[in-house]
Protein backbone atom coordinates (compact mmCIF):
# COMPACT_ATOMS: atom_id res chain seq x y z
CA UNK A 1 0.00 0.00 0.00
CA UNK A 2 1.61 3.42 -1.03
CA UNK A 3 1.46 6.08 1.39
CA UNK A 4 -0.29 9.26 1.35
CA UNK A 5 2.20 12.06 1.29
CA UNK A 6 1.31 15.88 2.07
CA UNK A 7 3.89 18.82 2.11
CA UNK A 8 6.26 18.11 4.90
CA UNK A 9 4.64 15.12 6.29
CA UNK A 10 4.82 11.44 6.20
CA UNK A 11 0.56 10.45 7.39
CA UNK A 12 -0.77 7.68 8.52
CA UNK A 13 -1.83 5.34 4.73
CA UNK A 14 -5.50 4.50 5.29
CA UNK A 15 -6.74 3.47 2.21
CA UNK A 16 -10.69 1.68 2.10
CA UNK A 17 -11.77 -0.76 -0.47
CA UNK A 18 -15.65 -0.47 -1.19
CA UNK A 19 -16.80 -2.81 -3.45
CA UNK A 20 -13.46 -3.11 -5.50
CA UNK A 21 -10.68 -5.58 -5.17
CA UNK A 22 -7.36 -4.77 -3.38
CA UNK A 23 -3.79 -6.12 -3.56
CA UNK A 24 -0.87 -6.40 -1.73
CA UNK A 25 2.14 -6.71 -3.93
CA UNK A 26 4.67 -9.01 -2.32
CA UNK A 27 6.91 -9.59 -5.41
CA UNK A 28 7.05 -7.13 -8.29
CA UNK A 29 10.61 -6.77 -9.71
CA UNK A 30 12.13 -7.15 -5.93
CA UNK A 31 10.47 -8.79 -2.52
CA UNK A 32 8.13 -5.93 -1.39
CA UNK A 33 7.57 -8.06 1.86
CA UNK A 34 9.23 -10.68 3.39
CA UNK A 35 12.41 -12.26 3.52
CA UNK A 36 12.40 -15.48 0.68
CA UNK A 37 14.53 -18.27 1.37
CA UNK A 38 18.01 -18.67 0.26
CA UNK A 39 20.10 -21.57 -1.69
CA UNK A 40 19.35 -25.04 -0.60
CA UNK A 41 22.48 -27.80 -0.59
CA UNK A 42 21.90 -31.30 -1.92
CA UNK A 43 19.38 -33.21 -0.24
CA UNK A 44 18.31 -36.73 -1.47
CA UNK A 45 20.90 -35.97 -5.01
CA UNK A 46 19.04 -33.01 -5.26
CA UNK A 47 20.10 -29.34 -5.60
CA UNK A 48 17.87 -25.99 -5.38
CA UNK A 49 18.98 -22.81 -6.63
CA UNK A 50 17.45 -19.67 -6.26
CA UNK A 51 17.72 -16.09 -8.50
CA UNK A 52 15.38 -13.57 -6.65
CA UNK A 53 16.49 -10.60 -9.14
CA UNK A 54 16.45 -12.82 -12.71
CA UNK A 55 16.65 -10.16 -15.46
CA UNK A 56 15.57 -12.55 -18.56
CA UNK A 57 11.99 -12.43 -20.08
CA UNK A 58 9.99 -11.40 -16.47
CA UNK A 59 6.29 -11.49 -16.75
CA UNK A 60 6.32 -7.82 -16.10
CA UNK A 61 8.92 -5.24 -15.28
CA UNK A 62 12.53 -6.01 -15.32
CA UNK A 63 13.01 -8.97 -12.94
CA UNK A 64 10.97 -11.97 -11.76
CA UNK A 65 12.18 -15.23 -9.81
CA UNK A 66 14.73 -18.05 -11.21
CA UNK A 67 14.10 -21.37 -9.30
CA UNK A 68 16.21 -24.33 -10.39
CA UNK A 69 16.60 -28.14 -9.29
CA UNK A 70 18.55 -31.05 -10.54
CA UNK A 71 17.44 -33.98 -9.10
CA UNK A 72 14.25 -35.88 -8.24
CA UNK A 73 12.06 -33.46 -6.00
CA UNK A 74 12.69 -30.11 -4.18
CA UNK A 75 10.85 -27.70 -2.19
CA UNK A 76 11.27 -23.93 -1.49
CA UNK A 77 9.32 -21.72 1.13
CA UNK A 78 9.13 -17.94 0.99
CA UNK A 79 8.52 -16.49 4.20
CA UNK A 80 8.39 -13.26 6.04
CA UNK A 81 10.83 -11.85 8.05
CA UNK A 82 14.24 -13.86 9.01
CA UNK A 83 12.36 -15.38 11.71
CA UNK A 84 9.74 -17.05 9.67
CA UNK A 85 6.96 -15.13 11.11
CA UNK A 86 4.38 -13.17 8.52
CA UNK A 87 4.37 -10.38 10.33
CA UNK A 88 6.13 -6.76 10.46
CA UNK A 89 7.56 -6.36 14.17
CA UNK A 90 8.41 -1.82 13.93
CA UNK A 91 8.34 -0.61 17.13
CA UNK A 92 6.68 -3.68 18.43
CA UNK A 93 4.01 -3.38 15.84
CA UNK A 94 2.85 -6.42 14.53
CA UNK A 95 -0.70 -4.57 12.28
CA UNK A 96 1.08 -4.41 9.22
CA UNK A 97 0.78 -7.70 8.00
CA UNK A 98 -0.66 -9.81 10.83
CA UNK A 99 -4.30 -9.82 10.10
CA UNK A 100 -4.20 -11.47 6.56
CA UNK A 101 -8.13 -12.69 7.12
CA UNK A 102 -8.88 -9.55 4.61
CA UNK A 103 -7.27 -11.35 2.00
CA UNK A 104 -8.80 -14.49 0.35
CA UNK A 105 -6.25 -15.52 -2.60
CA UNK A 106 -2.47 -15.80 -3.01
CA UNK A 107 -1.75 -14.55 -7.07
CA UNK A 108 0.99 -15.30 -8.81
CA UNK A 109 2.71 -15.95 -12.28
CA UNK A 110 4.44 -18.95 -13.14
CA UNK A 111 6.19 -20.48 -16.36
CA UNK A 112 8.86 -23.38 -17.02
CA UNK A 113 11.76 -23.37 -19.26
CA UNK A 114 10.45 -26.41 -20.19
CA UNK A 115 6.91 -27.99 -19.33
CA UNK A 116 6.49 -29.65 -16.09
CA UNK A 117 4.30 -29.99 -12.96
CA UNK A 118 4.50 -28.16 -9.72
CA UNK A 119 2.74 -28.08 -6.25
CA UNK A 120 2.07 -25.00 -4.28
CA UNK A 121 1.05 -24.18 -0.76
CA UNK A 122 0.36 -21.69 1.41
CA UNK A 123 1.99 -21.85 4.70
CA UNK A 124 5.18 -24.08 6.40
CA UNK A 125 3.23 -27.01 5.83
CA UNK A 126 1.09 -26.01 8.64
CA UNK A 127 -1.95 -25.24 6.55
CA UNK A 128 -3.03 -28.54 4.92
CA UNK A 129 -6.22 -27.84 3.40
CA UNK A 130 -4.60 -25.00 1.33
CA UNK A 131 -2.91 -26.25 -1.58
CA UNK A 132 -2.58 -26.79 -5.48
CA UNK A 133 -1.13 -30.04 -6.53
CA UNK A 134 0.23 -31.07 -9.93
CA UNK A 135 -0.03 -27.88 -11.68
CA UNK A 136 0.63 -27.88 -15.56
CA UNK A 137 3.64 -25.27 -16.37
CA UNK A 138 4.34 -24.45 -19.79
CA UNK A 139 6.98 -22.01 -21.55
CA UNK A 140 4.17 -19.10 -21.36
CA UNK A 141 3.72 -17.05 -18.07
CA UNK A 142 0.15 -18.50 -16.33
CA UNK A 143 -1.66 -17.06 -13.56
CA UNK A 144 -2.19 -19.31 -10.64
CA UNK A 145 -4.77 -18.45 -8.22
CA UNK A 146 -4.32 -19.89 -4.22
CA UNK A 147 -7.98 -19.79 -2.33
CA UNK A 148 -7.57 -18.50 1.22
CA UNK A 149 -10.93 -18.96 2.41
CA UNK A 150 -10.46 -21.83 4.50
CA UNK A 151 -7.84 -20.01 6.70
CA UNK A 152 -8.38 -17.41 9.58
CA UNK A 153 -5.01 -16.20 8.36
CA UNK A 154 -4.16 -14.28 11.98
CA UNK A 155 -0.14 -15.12 12.32
CA UNK A 156 1.37 -17.55 9.27
CA UNK A 157 4.24 -19.37 9.76
CA UNK A 158 5.48 -18.80 6.51
CA UNK A 159 4.06 -17.57 3.03
CA UNK A 160 4.03 -20.24 0.48
CA UNK A 161 6.10 -23.04 -0.76
CA UNK A 162 6.30 -24.49 -4.25
CA UNK A 163 7.55 -28.33 -4.86
CA UNK A 164 9.91 -28.92 -8.35
CA UNK A 165 9.36 -32.51 -9.78
CA UNK A 166 12.34 -33.56 -11.19
CA UNK A 167 14.88 -31.50 -12.52
CA UNK A 168 13.38 -28.53 -13.77
CA UNK A 169 13.35 -24.61 -14.09
CA UNK A 170 10.64 -22.29 -13.55
CA UNK A 171 9.73 -18.30 -12.81
CA UNK A 172 7.64 -16.63 -10.33
CA UNK A 173 6.58 -13.21 -11.12
CA UNK A 174 3.74 -10.66 -10.18
CA UNK A 175 3.07 -12.23 -6.75
CA UNK A 176 0.36 -10.85 -4.33
CA UNK A 177 -2.61 -11.49 -2.08
CA UNK A 178 -5.97 -10.60 -2.95
CA UNK A 179 -8.48 -8.84 -1.20
CA UNK A 180 -12.00 -9.32 0.20
CA UNK A 181 -14.23 -6.84 -1.51
CA UNK A 182 -15.49 -4.08 0.72
CA UNK A 183 -12.59 -4.74 3.00
CA UNK A 184 -10.89 -1.95 5.21
CA UNK A 185 -7.64 -1.94 5.32
CA UNK A 186 -5.24 0.04 7.77
CA UNK A 187 -1.39 0.13 7.40
CA UNK A 188 0.63 2.05 9.90
CA UNK A 189 3.23 4.70 8.77
CA UNK A 190 5.21 6.79 11.06
CA UNK A 191 5.07 10.17 10.92
CA UNK A 192 8.08 12.51 10.48
CA UNK A 193 9.06 15.44 8.23
CA UNK A 194 10.41 15.01 4.61
CA UNK A 195 12.39 17.34 4.93
CA UNK A 196 14.70 15.68 7.54
CA UNK A 197 15.49 12.78 5.08
CA UNK A 198 19.28 13.75 3.61
CA UNK A 199 22.08 11.53 3.53
CA UNK A 200 24.23 12.66 7.09
CA UNK A 201 28.28 11.81 6.27
CA UNK A 202 29.38 9.00 8.57
CA UNK A 203 33.68 8.41 8.58
CA UNK A 204 36.02 7.02 11.00
CA UNK A 205 39.03 8.66 11.49
CA UNK A 206 42.46 7.41 13.10
CA UNK A 207 43.52 9.81 15.58
CA UNK A 208 46.17 7.63 17.04
CA UNK A 209 48.84 4.40 16.75
CA UNK A 210 45.90 1.92 17.86
CA UNK A 211 43.40 5.17 17.71
CA UNK A 212 40.10 5.48 15.94
CA UNK A 213 37.32 7.34 16.45
CA UNK A 214 33.60 7.13 14.69
CA UNK A 215 32.17 10.24 13.00
CA UNK A 216 29.04 11.12 12.47
CA UNK A 217 27.63 14.45 11.00
CA UNK A 218 31.36 15.67 12.14
CA UNK A 219 31.11 14.82 15.37
CA UNK A 220 32.25 11.53 17.75
CA UNK A 221 29.75 8.81 18.00
CA UNK A 222 30.38 5.98 20.15
CA UNK A 223 27.97 3.51 18.72
CA UNK A 224 25.42 2.03 22.07
CA UNK A 225 23.49 -0.28 19.82
CA UNK A 226 20.76 -2.80 20.02
CA UNK A 227 20.38 -6.20 17.73
CA UNK A 228 16.74 -5.94 16.48
CA UNK A 229 13.88 -3.50 15.24
CA UNK A 230 11.66 -3.91 17.60
CA UNK A 231 10.76 -1.47 21.01
CA UNK A 232 13.00 1.53 19.57
CA UNK A 233 11.65 3.24 21.72
CA UNK A 234 12.76 1.43 24.54
CA UNK A 235 16.25 1.68 22.78
CA UNK A 236 16.18 5.44 23.17
CA UNK A 237 14.41 5.46 26.23
CA UNK A 238 17.39 3.68 28.02
CA UNK A 239 20.47 5.23 26.39
CA UNK A 240 21.12 3.48 23.27
CA UNK A 241 21.51 5.34 19.99
CA UNK A 242 21.87 2.68 17.30
CA UNK A 243 20.59 -0.69 16.54
CA UNK A 244 21.46 -3.23 13.82
CA UNK A 245 19.89 -5.46 11.00
CA UNK A 246 20.78 -8.82 9.83
CA UNK A 247 19.22 -8.18 6.17
CA UNK A 248 17.83 -5.27 4.18
CA UNK A 249 14.19 -7.06 4.67
CA UNK A 250 11.97 -4.06 5.33
CA UNK A 251 14.72 -1.70 5.48
CA UNK A 252 13.04 1.61 4.54
CA UNK A 253 10.43 1.00 7.14
CA UNK A 254 13.18 0.51 9.42
CA UNK A 255 15.10 3.13 8.60
CA UNK A 256 11.87 5.55 8.74
CA UNK A 257 10.74 4.02 12.23
CA UNK A 258 14.69 4.59 13.89
CA UNK A 259 15.02 8.06 12.22
CA UNK A 260 11.82 8.88 14.00
CA UNK A 261 13.18 7.36 17.42
CA UNK A 262 16.28 8.89 16.77
CA UNK A 263 18.47 6.33 15.82
CA UNK A 264 20.62 5.20 13.35
CA UNK A 265 21.00 1.83 11.63
CA UNK A 266 23.90 -0.31 10.54
CA UNK A 267 22.05 -2.01 7.46
CA UNK A 268 22.58 -5.76 7.05
CA UNK A 269 23.12 -6.81 3.66
CA UNK A 270 22.48 -11.04 3.97
CA UNK A 271 24.98 -13.01 2.05
CA UNK A 272 23.87 -16.36 1.74
CA UNK A 273 25.73 -19.23 3.21
CA UNK A 274 27.94 -22.04 1.82
CA UNK A 275 26.34 -23.97 4.67
CA UNK A 276 22.53 -23.16 3.49
CA UNK A 277 24.13 -24.53 -0.19
CA UNK A 278 25.47 -21.38 -1.92
CA UNK A 279 28.83 -22.17 -4.27
CA UNK A 280 30.63 -19.15 -4.19
CA UNK A 281 32.28 -20.78 -7.13
CA UNK A 282 29.18 -19.86 -8.87
CA UNK A 283 29.74 -16.57 -10.85
CA UNK A 284 26.12 -16.29 -11.75
CA UNK A 285 24.76 -16.90 -8.47
CA UNK A 286 27.18 -14.52 -7.27
CA UNK A 287 26.54 -11.92 -9.70
CA UNK A 288 23.12 -12.00 -9.42
CA UNK A 289 23.52 -11.84 -5.11
CA UNK A 290 25.88 -8.46 -5.85
CA UNK A 291 22.88 -7.18 -8.28
CA UNK A 292 20.51 -7.21 -5.76
CA UNK A 293 22.62 -5.38 -2.82
CA UNK A 294 23.38 -2.76 -5.37
CA UNK A 295 19.43 -2.35 -5.54
CA UNK A 296 19.67 -2.16 -1.71
CA UNK A 297 22.17 0.26 -1.89
CA UNK A 298 21.02 3.00 -4.51
CA UNK A 299 18.10 3.05 -2.85
CA UNK A 300 18.78 3.49 0.75
CA UNK A 301 22.22 5.57 0.94
CA UNK A 302 20.95 8.58 1.40
CA UNK A 303 18.84 8.05 4.30
CA UNK A 304 19.51 9.90 7.34
CA UNK A 305 19.25 6.88 9.63
CA UNK A 306 21.71 4.95 7.89
CA UNK A 307 25.22 3.92 9.89
CA UNK A 308 26.89 1.62 8.39
CA UNK A 309 26.85 -1.67 5.69
CA UNK A 310 27.12 -4.90 7.46
CA UNK A 311 28.51 -7.14 4.14
CA UNK A 312 27.13 -10.76 5.52
CA UNK A 313 27.05 -12.10 8.91
CA UNK A 314 29.03 -14.81 9.66
CA UNK A 315 29.70 -16.13 6.18
CA UNK A 316 32.21 -17.74 7.46
CA UNK A 317 30.25 -20.17 9.76
CA UNK A 318 31.43 -23.59 8.89
CA UNK A 319 32.83 -22.82 5.94
CA UNK A 320 35.46 -24.07 3.32
CA UNK A 321 35.05 -21.90 0.49
CA UNK A 322 37.56 -18.76 1.45
CA UNK A 323 36.26 -17.27 -2.18
CA UNK A 324 33.15 -15.79 -0.13
CA UNK A 325 35.70 -13.20 0.63
CA UNK A 326 36.01 -12.29 -2.72
CA UNK A 327 32.47 -11.52 -2.99
CA UNK A 328 32.33 -9.54 0.35
CA UNK A 329 35.46 -7.19 -1.28
CA UNK A 330 33.36 -6.55 -4.42
CA UNK A 331 29.68 -6.07 -2.15
CA UNK A 332 31.88 -3.24 -0.29
CA UNK A 333 33.91 -1.67 -3.76
CA UNK A 334 30.18 -1.55 -4.83
CA UNK A 335 29.41 0.07 -2.42
CA UNK A 336 32.11 2.92 -1.75
CA UNK A 337 31.49 3.33 -5.68
CA UNK A 338 27.74 4.37 -5.16
CA UNK A 339 27.79 5.83 -1.13
CA UNK A 340 30.46 7.73 -0.29
CA UNK A 341 28.50 8.90 3.00
CA UNK A 342 28.90 5.90 4.91
CA UNK A 343 31.43 2.84 5.97
CA UNK A 344 31.30 -0.53 5.15
CA UNK A 345 32.39 -3.99 7.56
CA UNK A 346 31.83 -7.44 7.39
CA UNK A 347 30.64 -9.86 10.12
CA UNK A 348 32.17 -13.17 11.80
CA UNK A 349 31.39 -15.73 13.93
CA UNK A 350 33.88 -14.96 16.82
CA UNK A 351 37.56 -13.89 16.15
CA UNK A 352 39.66 -16.19 14.24
CA UNK A 353 43.34 -14.52 13.22
CA UNK A 354 43.04 -17.02 9.62
CA UNK A 355 40.05 -15.10 8.41
CA UNK A 356 41.42 -11.57 9.32
CA UNK A 357 44.57 -12.97 7.04
CA UNK A 358 41.95 -13.38 4.27
CA UNK A 359 39.90 -9.95 5.27
CA UNK A 360 43.26 -8.18 5.71
CA UNK A 361 44.57 -9.54 2.18
CA UNK A 362 41.07 -9.75 -0.18
CA UNK A 363 39.17 -7.10 1.28
CA UNK A 364 40.36 -4.18 1.22
CA UNK A 365 37.06 -1.77 0.75
CA UNK A 366 36.39 -3.34 4.65
CA UNK A 367 36.53 0.04 6.48
CA UNK A 368 36.19 -2.10 10.01
CA UNK A 369 35.38 -5.39 11.38
CA UNK A 370 32.99 -6.36 13.11
CA UNK A 371 32.67 -9.54 15.32
CA UNK A 372 30.04 -11.90 17.02
CA UNK A 373 31.22 -13.02 20.19
CA UNK A 374 29.48 -14.48 23.56
CA UNK A 375 31.40 -16.23 26.17
CA UNK A 376 34.87 -15.60 24.26
CA UNK A 377 34.61 -11.73 24.76
CA UNK A 378 37.23 -11.22 26.66
CA UNK A 379 39.78 -13.19 24.79
CA UNK A 380 38.58 -11.13 21.99
CA UNK A 381 38.89 -7.44 24.10
CA UNK A 382 41.13 -6.00 23.62
CA UNK A 383 43.77 -8.39 22.80
CA UNK A 384 42.28 -10.83 20.48
CA UNK A 385 41.69 -8.82 17.59
CA UNK A 386 45.66 -7.08 18.33
CA UNK A 387 47.01 -10.89 17.84
CA UNK A 388 44.88 -11.39 15.13
CA UNK A 389 46.81 -8.55 13.31
CA UNK A 390 44.14 -6.20 12.53
CA UNK A 391 45.71 -3.09 11.97
CA UNK A 392 41.82 -0.37 11.78
CA UNK A 393 38.93 0.17 14.23
CA UNK A 394 36.20 -2.74 14.92
CA UNK A 395 33.26 -3.43 16.93
CA UNK A 396 31.16 -6.08 18.68
CA UNK A 397 28.07 -6.71 16.69
CA UNK A 398 26.59 -9.47 18.78
CA UNK A 399 27.17 -10.11 22.26
CA UNK A 400 25.61 -11.38 25.32
CA UNK A 401 25.37 -14.32 27.53
CA UNK A 402 27.43 -17.05 27.57
CA UNK A 403 26.58 -19.01 23.86
CA UNK A 404 24.75 -22.57 24.50
CA UNK A 405 27.63 -24.27 22.77
CA UNK A 406 30.28 -22.77 25.48
CA UNK A 407 28.78 -23.39 28.48
CA UNK A 408 28.53 -26.44 30.76
CA UNK A 409 26.33 -29.58 30.03
CA UNK A 410 24.42 -31.85 32.59
CA UNK A 411 25.85 -35.41 32.13
CA UNK A 412 22.80 -35.56 30.13
CA UNK A 413 24.29 -33.93 26.94
CA UNK A 414 21.53 -30.82 27.84
CA UNK A 415 23.24 -27.09 27.90
CA UNK A 416 22.75 -25.19 31.53
CA UNK A 417 21.36 -22.14 30.46
CA UNK A 418 22.13 -18.85 32.97
CA UNK A 419 19.54 -17.20 35.04
CA UNK A 420 18.35 -13.72 34.29
CA UNK A 421 20.30 -12.56 37.13
CA UNK A 422 23.19 -14.82 36.12
CA UNK A 423 22.75 -13.25 32.91
CA UNK A 424 22.67 -10.08 33.90
CA UNK A 425 25.86 -10.01 35.92
CA UNK A 426 27.41 -11.11 32.73
CA UNK A 427 25.96 -7.91 30.54
CA UNK A 428 27.53 -5.67 32.84
CA UNK A 429 31.32 -6.75 32.89
CA UNK A 430 31.55 -7.50 29.30
CA UNK A 431 30.31 -3.87 28.73
CA UNK A 432 32.74 -3.06 30.64
CA UNK A 433 35.15 -4.91 28.70
CA UNK A 434 34.06 -3.19 25.39
CA UNK A 435 34.01 0.20 27.06
CA UNK A 436 37.47 -0.50 28.05
CA UNK A 437 39.05 -0.56 24.49
CA UNK A 438 36.64 2.28 23.44
CA UNK A 439 39.73 4.16 21.71
CA UNK A 440 40.08 1.35 19.10
CA UNK A 441 36.73 -0.20 19.33
CA UNK A 442 33.83 1.79 17.75
CA UNK A 443 30.59 0.11 19.82
CA UNK A 444 28.31 -2.52 20.37
CA UNK A 445 25.20 -4.25 19.42
CA UNK A 446 23.72 -6.49 22.50
CA UNK A 447 21.74 -9.30 21.51
CA UNK A 448 19.24 -9.87 21.53
CA UNK A 449 16.88 -6.85 21.47
CA UNK A 450 13.59 -8.88 21.03
CA UNK A 451 12.51 -12.85 21.79
CA UNK A 452 13.21 -15.61 19.34
CA UNK A 453 13.57 -19.53 20.36
CA UNK A 454 17.07 -20.52 20.46
CA UNK A 455 17.92 -23.54 22.18
CA UNK A 456 15.35 -21.88 24.90
CA UNK A 457 12.70 -19.57 24.43
CA UNK A 458 14.40 -17.25 26.84
CA UNK A 459 18.43 -18.07 26.00
CA UNK A 460 19.11 -14.75 24.06
CA UNK A 461 15.60 -12.70 24.37
CA UNK A 462 16.28 -9.69 26.05
CA UNK A 463 12.54 -9.25 26.28
CA UNK A 464 9.90 -12.15 26.55
CA UNK A 465 7.13 -12.39 23.86
CA UNK A 466 5.12 -10.25 25.95
CA UNK A 467 7.51 -7.17 26.23
CA UNK A 468 8.57 -7.80 29.93
CA UNK A 469 12.13 -7.18 31.08
CA UNK A 470 14.57 -8.82 33.32
CA UNK A 471 17.50 -7.41 35.05
CA UNK A 472 19.53 -7.59 31.91
CA UNK A 473 17.20 -4.55 30.55
CA UNK A 474 18.47 -2.68 33.59
CA UNK A 475 21.54 -3.34 32.85
CA UNK A 476 21.74 -2.45 29.67
CA UNK A 477 19.71 1.07 30.96
CA UNK A 478 23.06 1.57 33.40
CA UNK A 479 25.61 0.68 31.00
CA UNK A 480 24.58 3.31 28.06
CA UNK A 481 23.06 5.84 30.26
CA UNK A 482 24.64 5.42 33.92
CA UNK A 483 21.30 5.50 35.72
CA UNK A 484 19.37 2.31 37.03
CA UNK A 485 15.54 2.37 36.90
CA UNK A 486 13.47 3.31 39.08
CA UNK A 487 11.71 0.25 39.45
CA UNK A 488 14.09 -2.61 38.94
CA UNK A 489 13.96 -6.02 37.91
CA UNK A 490 13.86 -9.06 40.67
CA UNK A 491 16.78 -11.58 40.70
CA UNK A 492 16.90 -15.10 41.58
CA UNK A 493 18.79 -16.60 43.20
CA UNK A 494 18.53 -20.46 43.16
CA UNK A 495 16.67 -22.83 41.14
CA UNK A 496 15.93 -26.46 42.35
CA UNK A 497 13.92 -29.32 41.97
CA UNK A 498 14.49 -32.24 44.45
CA UNK A 499 16.79 -29.77 46.17
CA UNK A 500 19.42 -30.57 43.39
CA UNK A 501 20.41 -27.85 40.89
CA UNK A 502 21.48 -28.23 37.34
CA UNK A 503 24.81 -29.14 37.93
CA UNK A 504 24.09 -32.14 40.16
CA UNK A 505 22.23 -33.53 37.91
CA UNK A 506 18.39 -33.91 37.69
CA UNK A 507 17.06 -37.30 37.49
CA UNK A 508 13.38 -38.19 37.81
CA UNK A 509 11.53 -41.64 37.16
CA UNK A 510 7.95 -41.29 34.79
CA UNK A 511 4.85 -40.32 36.33
CA UNK A 512 5.94 -39.52 39.86
CA UNK A 513 5.74 -36.31 41.61
CA UNK A 514 8.50 -33.69 42.18
CA UNK A 515 8.69 -30.68 43.89
CA UNK A 516 10.68 -27.27 42.35
CA UNK A 517 11.82 -24.13 43.94
CA UNK A 518 13.29 -21.02 43.75
CA UNK A 519 14.16 -17.93 45.54
CA UNK A 520 12.77 -14.42 44.14
CA UNK A 521 13.98 -10.92 45.30
CA UNK A 522 12.60 -7.94 44.18
CA UNK A 523 14.62 -4.89 45.37
CA UNK A 524 11.64 -2.68 46.04
CA UNK A 525 9.66 -5.83 48.10
CA UNK A 526 6.81 -5.72 45.66
CA UNK A 527 4.65 -8.73 45.39
CA UNK A 528 5.64 -11.39 43.02
CA UNK A 529 3.56 -13.59 40.56
CA UNK A 530 4.62 -16.72 39.50
CA UNK A 531 4.34 -18.92 36.33
CA UNK A 532 5.90 -22.40 36.17
CA UNK A 533 6.00 -23.96 32.46
CA UNK A 534 7.44 -27.78 31.81
CA UNK A 535 8.30 -27.93 27.92
CA UNK A 536 10.17 -31.12 26.33
CA UNK A 537 14.04 -29.76 25.61
CA UNK A 538 14.00 -28.86 22.00
CA UNK A 539 14.69 -31.45 19.07
CA UNK A 540 15.26 -28.43 16.46
CA UNK A 541 18.37 -27.18 17.32
CA UNK A 542 19.87 -25.06 14.46
CA UNK A 543 23.27 -23.50 14.03
CA UNK A 544 24.04 -19.71 13.33
CA UNK A 545 20.96 -18.38 14.27
CA UNK A 546 18.62 -20.45 11.49
CA UNK A 547 14.87 -20.49 12.56
CA UNK A 548 13.66 -23.21 15.15
CA UNK A 549 10.55 -24.20 16.30
CA UNK A 550 9.30 -23.51 20.43
CA UNK A 551 8.81 -26.32 22.08
CA UNK A 552 4.82 -27.49 23.13
CA UNK A 553 4.32 -26.63 26.96
CA UNK A 554 3.06 -29.47 28.33
CA UNK A 555 -0.37 -28.57 30.44
CA UNK A 556 -1.47 -30.42 33.36
CA UNK A 557 1.91 -31.06 35.17
CA UNK A 558 1.93 -28.73 37.44
CA UNK A 559 0.17 -29.73 40.68
CA UNK A 560 0.44 -27.62 43.68
CA UNK A 561 1.62 -23.93 44.35
CA UNK A 562 1.53 -20.39 42.45
CA UNK A 563 4.42 -19.18 44.55
CA UNK A 564 8.45 -20.16 44.83
CA UNK A 565 7.72 -23.54 45.65
CA UNK A 566 5.81 -26.35 43.57
CA UNK A 567 4.61 -30.00 43.22
CA UNK A 568 4.96 -31.32 39.74
CA UNK A 569 4.51 -34.61 37.85
CA UNK A 570 7.00 -35.55 35.65
CA UNK A 571 6.02 -36.39 32.15
CA UNK A 572 5.27 -39.88 31.35
CA UNK A 573 7.67 -40.25 28.21
CA UNK A 574 11.78 -40.59 29.01
CA UNK A 575 13.69 -37.87 27.66
CA UNK A 576 15.07 -34.50 28.42
CA UNK A 577 12.91 -31.45 29.69
CA UNK A 578 13.53 -28.31 31.08
CA UNK A 579 11.31 -26.28 34.17
CA UNK A 580 11.16 -22.62 33.84
CA UNK A 581 10.11 -20.32 36.24
CA UNK A 582 9.15 -16.57 35.25
CA UNK A 583 8.74 -14.36 38.62
CA UNK A 584 7.33 -10.91 37.71
CA UNK A 585 6.47 -8.04 39.63
CA UNK A 586 3.50 -5.72 38.73
CA UNK A 587 4.97 -3.81 36.48
CA UNK A 588 6.26 -6.32 33.57
CA UNK A 589 9.73 -6.84 34.86
CA UNK A 590 10.72 -10.45 35.46
CA UNK A 591 13.32 -12.55 36.96
CA UNK A 592 13.50 -16.19 35.26
CA UNK A 593 15.51 -19.54 35.08
CA UNK A 594 14.91 -22.46 33.57
CA UNK A 595 16.47 -26.02 35.16
CA UNK A 596 17.20 -29.28 32.99
CA UNK A 597 15.91 -32.82 33.78
CA UNK A 598 15.81 -36.41 32.84
CA UNK A 599 13.36 -38.23 33.00
CA UNK A 600 14.02 -42.38 32.82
Amino acid sequence: MKQLIVPGLLLLAIQLFAQSTSKKYLYSDRWEAGSPSGYFGERNGTGMKIIHNFDTLPYSGQRCIRIQTNGIEAWSGFFALSAGKWRAELNGDTSRLQYLHHYENLVLHIRAKEATTVNISFGEHSEPNTSLEDIAVTSSWRKVVLPLNRLHLYSINGLFGITLRGAATVYLDEIYVEGKAGAVMVEKAITQKTSDLRPIKVSIEKTGEDAFVLMRDGKPYYVKGAGGHVYMDRIKKYGGNSLRTWSHDGARAILDSAHAHGLTVMMGLWMQHERHGFNYDDKEAVYYQLLQFKDAVTELKDHPALLAWAVGNEVDLFYKNTNVWNAVQDVASMIHRIDPNHPTTTVTAGLDAAEIKLINERCPDIDFMSINTYGDLENTVPAGIRKADWKGAYMITEWGPTGHWEIANTDFKIPIEQTSSEKASVYRQRYQKIESDSGKCLGSYVFLWGNKQETTPTWYSMFLNDGSESEVIDVMQYNWSGQWPANKAPSIADLKINGKTALENVYLSAGVSASASATIIDPENKKIKYTWVIMPESTDKKAGGDFEKTPAELKGLIKKGNSNQIIFTTPKESGAYRLFIYAYDDNKNLAYGNIPFYVK
